[in-house]
């Protein structure tokens, strides 16, 4: 009884649509119909003409990167080696190899594989490394790059035949991996590595990839998040290498029409990305720049509402820019996901991806030139003038001279990914010091399936250790959590959520610039049936050196000392965690406090200062953070 009232509940959140479409998936797959579906591609040997590549203006690319030519040559070395680099950080040897029995794609659901997150091993099968050969290559002309591009990938195919294995279990995986290697085939097309034999074996590989998208896609319908965008996107790319094959008309249709249905559907008014999250937010600029770019080669053009959306977009995107680092708040999941790299700058830098997006969609460029020009030259995009247009900077934003803050929120019209509503950022010089805790793992043994997500572990309030919604579970809260502004000035925001209204507790924040460089974020928590309730207030700091006093906490940052202090009216318990072990005070607290995630599958060290009081009616506990003048 308490699985069919569940099931209704997430059937209403959802909407009777998407639930239906998910529920048709999960009857097609338990009752074996998919199998037969994608029975008909496991034995094909139809011969097509050769794929017709993709064509890159490259003229500029040594010039742009300068120096970062090393850098490129170094990694594709190591690449080259059988050494890539997984979620921007994650060194690992390349192994195709399937862990366990190889079935067909159908009978492998399991997502914790040999003691392994199975997104570990998808992500080799994306071939996102594979594009480092492919830049190298296009720079050198060295054919030891497209040697070993065309030695993985027949060892791909031999290891995990089409349909069987688990890199063909995900729809999007396949898409990802068919862009992908559609970009490196443009590049090595005419290397002498690149045979008429092994021509005829990627038209067959390309064909392959885009046969297994079709039969799942209603899966990705439901989802309607960047499944359904990189599946689009990666069907219509298939059409355009071959636009030949029977099926190519298809193909296009259905990824035109649904690359273009998902982005005005998933992109909000105010230009937010519907899965809450900053690095999906940019997986969505990446798949619109390369759907621009084929749409160019098919002669489509972009309908205005999607032109517009993406512009809107973008400019979001920009207006939570750390100008000094080029990185953005973590917020929401974070899977590591980059799935055309093409950049030598580094995985947790945005800028690449943000000067093509502004090239192409808003017509300027957003920075003066620079290393980060890379990503939009091959898109296609000639250098453009820097705008005059003065861009409104994230309306949930403050700025000072040398740091800014920034709160989260938001009136959720998609399925949350994270409890944390009014989570507060804050930035000095390029620095993070009030920072989001990040992903680290979605697949894991407890107690890290996807621990990250809650209140607990981002900057803000929680009542009696209760999470702000209910988790269901992995991906899935319920009773989503709504914010309100409540007032909003240049110097000030106040906003307020209800998560925590069914215990009768109201939770309003201020976060103020009250000086230059100084910081003042106002809790008020008031119990509307005066019951007593304990509050918790979690700050995540950097791991740098600390020292505490009655209620302050002083940092030594690489650019100088940082004081956060706490002002109560009623008595308070301070506890300092790192990476799951007490440093000061005493408190019971989960093993995932203390660390934080920068990209997926990689947890460093943080240090979780946390407040609690206990009180009846009231509670006002104020944060007042203080940096050192800058002369």
């Amino acid at each position: 009884m308490n699985k069919i009232f569940l099931a209704l509940k997430v059937f209403r959140q959802l909407g009777w649509r998407q639930g239906f479409l998910y529920a048709w998936y999960q009857f097609l797959l338990r009752s074996g119909f998919l199998h037969l579906l994608t029975y008909a591609n496991d034995k094909t040997d139809t011969k097509y003409s050769n794929p017709i590549p993709l064509k890159f203006n490259i003229s500029n690319i040594q010039m742009i990167l300068k120096d970062g030519v090393n850098q490129l040559v170094n990694e594709a070395n190591a690449i080259s080696e059988g050494e890539i680099s997984l979620f921007g950080e994650l060194k690992m040897k390349l192994d195709f190899t399937h862990p366990g029995e190889i079935k067909h794609w159908t009978k492998h659901q399991d997502t914790w594989i040999a003691d392994q997150d199975i997104k570990v091993y998808w992500e080799m099968a994306r071939f996102s490394w594979a594009t480092i050969l492919a830049r190298a290559y296009a720079i050198t002309k060295n054919e030891k790059y497209a040697q070993s591009f065309w030695a993985y990938t027949e060892e791909f195919l031999e290891t995990n035949p089409v349909n069987l294995g688990i890199h063909w279990v995900s729809a999007q995986e396949v898409a990802i991996r068919l862009i992908c290697l559609s970009f490196c085939y443009s590049i090595f097309e005419n290397s002498t590595h690149t045979t008429p034999e092994r021509k005829s074996l990627f038209a067959q590989l390309i064909a392959d990839h885009a046969s297994r998208i079709t039969p799942t896609f209603s899966y990705s319908r439901a989802q309607n998040n960047n499944h359904l965008l990189t599946e689009a996107v990666g069907l219509y790319t298939a059409a355009a290498l071959l636009p030949h094959h029977p099926k190519a008309k298809k193909w296009r249709s259905l990824g035109w029409k649904w690359f273009n249905s998902a982005v005005q559907t998933q992109i909000m008014e105010n230009g937010s990305y519907v899965q809450n999250s900053s690095n999906y937010h940019r997986v969505l600029l990446q798949s619109a720049l390369w759907a621009k770019m084929i749409a160019k080669i098919q002669g489509d053009d972009l309908p205005l509402k999607t032109a517009e959306a993406m512009a809107s977009a973008t400019k979001y995107l920009f207006g939570l820019l750390d100008q000094n680092s080029g990185r953005v708040p973590n917020l929401g999941p974070n899977d590591g996901a980059y799935f055309l790299p093409l950049t030598v700058m580094p995985f947790s830098d945005y800028r690449p991806v943000l000067q093509a997006a502004r090239r192409v969609f808003l017509g300027h460029s957003f920075f003066p030139p620079g290393e980060w020009d890379e990503y939009s030259e091959w898109m296609n995009q000639v250098p453009l003038a820097l705008s005059e247009e003065t861009i409104e900077l994230n309306p949930f934003r403050i700025d000072s001279k040398y740091s800014w803050a920034s709160i989260r929120a938001v009136k959720h019209q998609h399925r949350p990914g994270h409890a944390d509503q009014l989570h507060v950022e804050i930035w000095w010089q390029g620095l993070n010091i009030a920072q989001d805790a990040g992903s680290y793992l979605y697949n894991a043994a407890s107690p890290w399936q996807n621990a990250l997500g809650g209140a607990d572990v981002h900057n803000t309030v929680q009542i009696t250790d209760q999470d702000q919604m209910f988790k269901a579970s992995r991906f899935l809260y319920l009773d989503w959590t709504q914010a309100t502004i409540i007032k909003q000035a240049p110097t000030q925001i106040i906003a307020e959520h209800d998560g925590y209204l069914k215990q009768g507790i109201i939770h309003r924040r201020s976060l103020k610039l009250i000086q230059q460089d100084q910081w003042q974020v106002k809790d008020t928590l008031t119990s509307q049936n005066k019951k007593n309730f304990v509050s918790q207030l979690h700050w995540l700091l950097p791991d740098w050196p600390w020292q505490i006093g009655e209620d302050t906490i002083h940092l030594d940052s690489p650019k100088g000392p940082i004081t956060l202090r706490i002002e109560s009216g009623t008595p308070i318990q301070i506890s300092l965690v790192r990476a799951g072990e007490i440093l000061y005070g005493k408190a019971e607290f989960p093993p995932h406090r203390g660390w934080v995630s920068p990209t997926y599958a990689l947890k460093k060290p943080a240090l979780s200062f946390a407040i609690r009081a206990n009180a009846q009616s009231q509670v006002n506990l104020t944060s007042i953070w203080q940096f050192p003048q800058i002369k």
